[in-house]
């Protein structure tokens, strides 16, 4: 019951909305009106649905079920970066696997790079690089409307990476950290971002689970200054010391996990 102006009628209670709150939970100060004269708003609580970290760190198994296959993901990346670059432009993709000291198999991670001159990427690119799940039209690589079906069918075409999330569904299959080092074609900066599996529950624990999505991408003079010191194998830092006179550049630097390195040293043994 509710009383307006000192008479008493009735209130269905499936038919009033809340002030500020619409049906479909969003507000609406201007067209709302109070279910009650005085009653004021209800109690809101709010929840939060951010993505626990293991719904990256677990979907690549599911998508891949190949070295090989993982690692032709990145190379579509790249071959799909070239498009926005001229016809004349020099076009050089390097795929490297940088083996630990003999004797150190056992206790040395393997790294695996993928090197493009496509451009590279500026910070905004390289968050949308990140992102989960989003499409191709929203990080610039697709006409806007082309529609979902198109996409699926140039997937089907072999166009791998349907979807920016491809380069993490590889990752979550190959490695346990993913780092791209990258210098861009406008700015000609040196900026790299990594994500690592072994962090994210820490990092989940310490700060909250929408931390593990958040991060500083730091930029540098030279790209061999993006190297920790277990990355920095001799052949590895040669060669970013080469790119990095290039105008542009990226190299995505992934540590394999150790299933993968057992099927690596068992292909190099049977060479």
């Amino acid at each position: 019951m509710s009383s307006v102006g000192g008479k008493k009628r009735k209130t269905a209670a499936s038919g009033v909305a809340s002030k500020g709150l619409r049906d479909d939970g969003r507000g609406d100060d201007e067209n709302s009106s109070a279910s009650s004269n005085g009653a004021g708003e209800p109690e809101q609580q709010m929840i939060d649905y951010t993505p626990h970290y293991e719904v990256l760190v677990k979907e690549g198994a599911t998508h891949f079920d190949s070295v090989s296959a993982a690692i032709f993901e990145h190379i579509d990346n790249s071959i799909t970066a070239f498009k926005i670059l001229p016809p004349e432009h020099e076009r050089k993709i390097e795929v490297q696997i940088h083996m630990p000291a003999k004797g150190l198999y056992d206790a040395e991670p393997i790294y695996l790079a993928i090197w493009d001159n496509a451009g590279g990427m500026t910070t905004k690119q390289l968050e949308a690089y990140f992102t989960a799940a989003l499409g191709r039209e929203t990080r610039g690589l697709e006409p806007k409307g082309k529609g979902e079906a198109a996409t699926r069918m140039a997937h089907l075409a072999g166009n791998l990476s349907k979807f920016g999330v491809g380069a993490l569904q590889s990752f979550a299959y190959l490695g346990t950290q993913l780092k791209v080092i990258t210098k861009d074609k406008e700015e000609g900066k040196v900026r790299y971002y990594k994500i690592d599996k072994d962090y994210f529950k820490q990092k989940e624990e310490s700060h909250g689970r929408d931390s593990v999505f958040k991060g500083a991408v730091r930029v540098v003079e030279t790209a061999e200054q993006a190297l920790e010191e277990g990355e920095r194998r001799t052949q590895l830092v040669q060669h970013l010391q080469q790119w990095n006179e290039l105008p542009h550049f990226t190299v995505v630097l992934i540590r394999l996990q150790d299933i993968h390195k057992r099927e690596i040293f068992e292909t190099q043994g049977s060479k």
